[in-house]
């Protein structure tokens, strides 16, 4: 087991990986920090539009970004009558919270609206805004508008707004495919799109390559995983650069990964003919938890089958039964070798 989580390290590691770790909290922390600035823009546009004011120049109180003043000006007046009698950092104290008051009250009305970009053009054809406003109007508003829209971004991880793990062209998907491969085959092969419970508890988006006779298989299988929450750590074609030998594919790198593919042109483990998988018609799962066991070769290299490990299969597994269900048969089911991973559905001869 201490191999698998050296390799997962390996391919988590490596240049372009959208695997994410369990537990990950950056999107929300991102959104907490860039709300923090938006708090900020805002106090610096009320000092800006206070300034304004004490200068003569009284802005509307039906504009957006000038509608907390009125308010805020009328308390400051009132409160600077009483600063006579009081002691200078009292005064000071009072001051700052009677901003923040305001700033709070009105934090969340601004929040609800959008800025408007014509009624903040008719303020500057009229006159309401002045020279040094406008040079600090950039900066605010990308603090204000900026904290809008990242208090709206989404969590990842839901059904609505997956993690995505793979997201490749066709091109992409058949890249670096093996020459020797038919034509036939090849163009039977299709590239769908996948949804999944992942180890981390939060669902993924990835891509398996499949024949196209499958395809409402697969979905099948994989809309049943997903409900029953069976985990699934990550499904990318083998095309991917991290999965390539001297440029070509390996299937040894993606089982070491604990990856789930399909299509590739090649033998079976041991060689002699073609395997299901180069027909498309073949599915590994889960591959480092799953392995291929043939007397004393166990692959992928350090991996054991332990039956109690969540994403393991088992003849009772739902996702197995599904599997049988639809006509497929599992390698698990073999007396020599075991290959717990593999799932196919040969072409009828």
């Amino acid at each position: 087991m201490e191999h698998w989580k050296l390799k997962r390290q390996r391919f988590a590691d490596s240049p372009g990986t959208n695997l994410p770790e369990p537990n990950r909290n950056f999107c929300c922390q991102h959104a907490s920090s860039t709300r923090s600035l938006g708090c900020v823009g805002l106090r610096l546009l009320l000092e800006l539009l206070f300034t304004l004011s004490k200068q003569g120049l009284n802005p509307r109180t039906g504009c957006l970004l000038c509608r907390p003043l009125e308010n805020f000006h009328a308390a400051r007046i009132a409160q600077r009558d009483q600063r006579s009698t009081r002691g200078a950092e009292e005064n000071e104290v009072e001051w700052l919270g009677s901003l923040n008051q305001s700033v709070g009250n009105n934090l969340e009305r601004a929040r609800s609206q959008t800025v408007n970009p014509g009624t903040i053009t008719n303020m500057i054809k009229s006159g309401h805004l002045s020279c040094r406003l406008l040079l600090s109007l950039p900066l605010v508003l990308t603090l204000v508008i900026g904290d809008a829209s990242q208090a709206q971004t989404p969590a990842l991880g839901t059904a609505k707004h997956p993690i995505i793990d793979s997201k490749m062209s066709e091109k992409e998907a058949f890249d670096g495919l093996d020459p020797k491969c038919p034509d036939e085959i090849r163009k039977r092969q299709r590239l769908i799109t996948l949804k999944y419970y992942s180890m981390d508890k939060q669902i993924h988006q990835g891509q398996l390559v499949i024949d196209r006779d499958l395809k409402s298989d697969i979905k099948n299988v994989f809309a049943l995983a997903l409900k029953e929450h069976f985990p699934i750590y990550s499904v990318i074609p083998i095309s991917d650069k991290r999965f390539r030998k001297d440029n070509r594919w390996d299937d040894e790198l993606s089982m070491e990964a604990n990856n789930t593919s399909a299509f590739n042109y090649r033998e079976i483990t041991g060689g002699g003919r073609l395997s299901n998988h180069a027909y498309g018609r073949a599915i590994d799962i889960n591959t480092f938890l799953n392995p291929y066991i043939k007397g004393d070769l166990i692959l992928p290299h350090g991996a054991k089958y332990n039956p109690t490990v969540v994403g393991t299969f088992t003849p009772d597994n739902p996702i197995v039964r599904e599997f049988l269900r639809l006509g497929w048969d599992w390698g698990g089911n073999w007396t020599s070798p075991k290959d717990y991973q593999h799932f196919e559905k040969p072409l009828k001869k």
